[in-house]
């Protein structure tokens, strides 16, 4: 356990190593020190500027941009993620959300969907909403991230819509371990689903 006295520049440390747009919750840092202190800390960091609270319980180490002349907005994909940190959720993209972050999709989301093992749960942020629904099913919980987040971008399209030049875009962006992920663990999802991981899996 480290001694109170150094546990501001263990955070610190820990928080520069993440970079810049990074988010942060409380429980990142329990390994650190007491509970109290670690709030006290990351108030200490909100109070002098180090650190920026977007939300409650969420703490941003703000990047700066140059260009803009200003800090830059905590992404909301970091926000849920952070979000489900905290309290110790499972969540994926989906619709939109889970297109965008594969790249089969350029249109920017408004709202940020994840399905969660979690309640279902609506948080406004600036001009985006991160929506969280409750789905404690085989296609979240117990799946690797890049298999949920790919299931549920294929989904998000629907059968019909999944050509040659989607299964080759999807592919692009996953690894072979990834592929190999995807073969394995949708073995017991749609068959259409398990049938495009076969094909990307022979690649």
């Amino acid at each position: 356990m480290t001694r109170n006295g150094q546990l501001p520049q263990k955070i610190m440390s820990r928080i520069s190593a993440a970079g810049e747009g990074a988010v942060f919750v409380a429980a990142d840092f329990f390994d650190l020190g007491q509970k109290d202190t670690v709030y006290k800390a990351l108030l200490r960091l909100a109070e002098d500027g180090t650190l920026q609270r977007p939300m409650r319980g969420l703490y941003l180490y703000p990047e700066y941009s140059r260009v803009l002349g200003k800090s830059l907005t905590a992404r909301p994909e970091r926000m849920a993620e952070a979000l489900a940190r905290n309290y110790n959720w499972t969540i994926s993209p989906y619709g939109e959300t889970a297109l965008n972050q594969l790249g089969l999709s350029a249109q920017v989301p408004a709202v940020y969907q994840y399905v969660s093992d979690g309640p279902n749960k609506s948080y406004a942020y600036g001009n985006f909403q991160i929506v969280f629904t409750h789905r404690a099913n085989r296609e979240t919980t117990h799946l690797s991230p890049k298999t949920r987040l790919a299931i549920h971008a294929l989904k998000a399209l629907g059968k019909d819509s999944v050509d040659g030049s989607v299964v080759e875009r999807l592919s692009s962006v996953l690894t072979d371990e990834d592929k190999q992920s995807l073969l394995k663990e949708t073995q017991y999802s749609s068959s259409w689903i398990h049938d495009i991981a076969k094909d990307m899996s022979r690649e």
